[in-house]
């Protein structure tokens, strides 16, 4: 709910974040694009324990840190061992569109060899600094939060967040379905249709901010957010489609979207060679007519065409549209859980 007082003054942080010192003999510095070598080791080390089906790329990274907005010399921290491997690393970035809730994720780990020394708590004191530091040049009414992802079998993780004063606040069903039996198909209404996503991209992200709108911590997605990521890792338009409905005036207008990708760089890690659901979306005036089934239906198909051997998409476990029971009755099943830990200004 928007408050009658504005972040700066809501939120009260010393002017000078420092990063940590004098934790478990690390030197603590900003991190640099010459240092992705040394994090993807520490993510593969940290993803053996906590998440065995991921894995973390250089290009993951590069993404990343191409992010109009992060600023390195800001937002990270990097702590390395008298060897000058990494063992901790942290990353504070806030959402760029401010329009109901403001987003600022604090993402960071630390080497499992070297859990237990305090070097969690040091990164996310000095994470949570700087994220109070984001919420106070602000000069915004709406509420704020500062968020951790972490997923639930990770006890450690959570244990240490909540010691923090974060709650958590939603959880997030991950969902996978083979693709080696049969696949389901869905009938459309009389008049609409199947297209590509592609010569769609601005319609389909009209739709994403319709459809999203009265979902939990969703904001509105500009043009040029949407085209970046369109471009960026492993998305793929050429698997990704929309619907087209008519219309009054006998034209036609796009009212559903999926958004898919091929993470080829995950396969290894999974086990599988697997696709990707990054977005259903269908318009609220055009809920209720089987849409969402269809989409779906037509992706796993094409998928399958593909030679992908199963097909993955996460959901919030608390969605108002029932979508978690529409996956189930499409043959998809929870595999895993991570949730949301908060703390609120």
């Amino acid at each position: 709910m928007t408050t009658s007082i504005t972040l700066k003054h809501r939120v009260s942080v010393s002017p000078i974040v420092r990063l940590p010192e004098h934790v478990a003999g690390l030197q603590w510095r900003r991190v640099q694009h010459a240092d992705i070598p040394l994090l993807v080791e520490l993510a593969h080390a940290c993803n053996t324990v906590d998440s065995p089906w991921e894995s973390t790329s250089a290009n993951d990274y590069t993404l990343t840190f191409e992010e109009p907005s992060i600023n390195l010399e800001h937002d990270s921290a990097i702590g390395l061992d008298a060897q000058g491997r990494a063992v901790a690393y942290g990353l504070v970035f806030g959402s760029p569109t401010h329009n109901t809730i403001i987003w600022v994720d604090l993402e960071g780990m630390v080497h499992p060899d070297r859990r237990g020394e305090g070097i969690g708590s040091a990164l996310l004191a000095w994470q949570e600094e700087r994220g109070q530091q984001f919420l106070a040049e602000l000069d915004a009414y709406a509420p704020a939060l500062l968020a951790v992802a972490a997923w639930d079998s990770v006890q450690s993780s959570c244990k240490l967040v909540e010691a923090h004063g974060y709650r958590s606040i939603r959880s997030w069903l991950e969902l996978e379905r083979s693709l080696a039996h049969a696949l389901p198909t869905r009938p459309l209404p009389v008049g609409y249709r199947i297209e590509s996503y592609i010569g769609n991209e601005e319609a389909a992200r009209g739709v994403h901010n319709d459809a999203f709108r009265d979902h939990w911590g969703s904001q509105p997605v500009s043009q040029e957010e949407w085209l970046r990521d369109n471009q960026r890792g492993p998305t793929r338009t050429d698997l990704s489609f929309v619907i087209k409905a008519p219309t009054a005036e006998g034209s036609e207008a796009v009212v559903a979207t999926i958004i898919c990708a091929v993470p080829k760089e995950d396969w290894p890690a999974r086990r599988c060679r697997f696709g990707y659901i990054q977005v259903v979306g269908v318009t609220s005036t055009a809920r209720g007519r089987g849409l969402a089934s269809a989409l779906i239906a037509h992706a796993l198909h094409a998928f399958k065409a593909e030679g992908l051997e199963v097909a993955v998409l996460s959901v919030d476990s608390q969605s108002l549209t029932g979508a978690v029971a529409l996956y189930e009755r499409l043959g998809f099943h929870t595999v895993r859980t991570s949730l949301t830990l908060v703390k609120e200004y």
